[in-house]
């Protein structure tokens, strides 16, 4: 098996900055163009002083942690930017890296999930988890999980199936 090449496109921002997503819709292209097999954007909705509590890393090609990420960091929408890339591409994989989701309401995330699916013809990857930042849980509403007995994913992966399985039916 040859090995698989995924272009990262939002990792700290050290490619371009988190406001110029032209450029990156069209590096997207790019990519496929060249024969990556997938585009990779992850997210976060809104960080707070938590992000850099420890202390902006200085190199940002670092490995982000908890705790070492500049706040004022830009996060567009994430499923969104993989919407523009969807319809300039017709090939390469759309991963939807850490897409936040007890941060949105399960029915929502689903239908956008199911809309990005179908726009792009099944070339949609989606991988949910939770944030670390206990301000970004206190900036949109959920209470952080400090309990490890429930998991935050549960209402998101009961529910995106079904949504999806009736919005992707004929």
């Amino acid at each position: 098996m040859a090995p698989r090449l995924v272009l990262v496109l939002s990792e700290n921002w050290t490619l371009t900055t988190g406001r110029d997503l032209p450029v990156l819709v069209r590096w997207a292209r790019e990519a496929e163009d060249a024969g990556f097999d997938a585009v990779m954007v992850s997210e976060h909705v809104v960080l707070g002083p938590d992000a850099g509590a420890d202390g902006v890393m200085g190199n940002p090609r670092e490995y982000a942690l908890p705790g070492n990420q500049d706040p004022f960091t830009p996060w567009p929408g994430s499923l969104m930017l993989l919407g523009a890339i969807a319809s300039v591409t017709a090939r390469i994989r759309l991963a939807a890296a850490a897409v936040l989701a007890p941060l949105r309401h399960p029915l929502a995330l689903a239908r956008d999930i199911g809309t990005l699916d179908l726009l792009s013809e099944g070339r949609l990857v989606v991988q949910p988890t939770v944030s670390w930042s206990r301000d970004e849980y206190a900036a949109m509403g959920p209470v952080f999980p400090d309990d490890d007995s429930v998991s935050p994913l549960e209402p998101a992966l009961e529910s995106i199936p079904a949504q999806m399985e009736h919005l992707l039916s004929p």
